[in-house]
């Protein structure tokens, strides 16, 4: 263990850092990022609809799109093919993306506001006997999952990136001075190559933390479904008296 942790030390210590982050093209950068933001993005999309299907005893809505639902759709949609369209200035991307995730907790606070009769609904058919315990183990997991305080966590952590980049691509001195410090605490990097890809790195950062968080989340909530519904096929579930 000591062996490997000291060469991987050494490793890291004569990896040519500097010379990996002069080659970065910040805009190549941001348009890959990118790519791997929007496609984790719309997979988790997809993956909350299929959740949903699972955990409802009821479709919200009886399964249709309302004229309310289809305006969000447009709106997120608009706001995203924005986001694509500002990516050759900087300032533009971070105002953009300030806004498309204004748009991300509005859409968030629509859909828990959307979703709460049929979950209220599910819950009452589950406890009704025959009572279904299994299924709202899975209800309340999914629960959790989709309006647990952790979301707020999340998008307060997100608007602590956002706050930086903005202050970053707008103002000159917080530039100055944010690549000045990551220099002294990193001088093999000069704070003109901080500089050059702080953009990308706050982007990247702003990615883990929203794409990260609610991916670990989903997994969880995943692995309680899975879990829940194996027991099912083995046993019955009662609470305690």
């Amino acid at each position: 263990m000591t062996l490997a942790t000291v060469y991987a030390f050494l490793t890291f210590a004569t990896f040519p850092i500097p010379d990996v982050i002069s080659a970065i093209d910040p805009t190549k950068g941001l348009k890959l990022t990118m790519i791997v933001y929007y496609f984790l993005w719309v997979w988790g999309l997809n993956h909350d609809t299929d959740l949903q299907e699972l955990v409802y005893a009821t479709a919200p809505a009886e399964g249709k799109l309302r004229p309310s639902d289809k305006g969000v759709i447009v709106l997120i949609i608009l706001v995203s093919l924005s986001l694509v369209w500002a990516i050759g200035s900087e300032r533009r991307f971070a105002a953009i993306l300030t806004m498309f995730i204004a748009v991300n907790v509005f859409a968030w606070r629509w859909l828990l506001a959307a979703i709460g009769p049929a979950i209220v609904e599910s819950k009452e058919i589950y406890r009704t006997a025959p009572q279904d315990f299994f299924s709202l183990e899975r209800l309340d997991a999914f629960v959790e999952y989709i309006s647990g305080h952790w979301q707020w966590l999340r998008f307060g952590a997100m608007g602590l990136v956002l706050l930086v980049l903005n202050a970053v691509v707008f103002f000159d001195n917080a530039r100055v001075f944010l690549a000045s410090t990551l220099t002294q605490l990193y001088p093999k990097i000069s704070s003109g190559q901080f500089s050059a890809i702080l953009p990308l790195g706050l982007f990247i950062v702003f990615t883990i933390i929203e794409e990260g968080w609610i991916w670990i989340m989903r997994i969880k909530t995943d692995l309680v479904i899975a879990v829940t519904s194996d027991l099912e096929e083995k046993y019955e579930l009662r609470p305690r008296s």
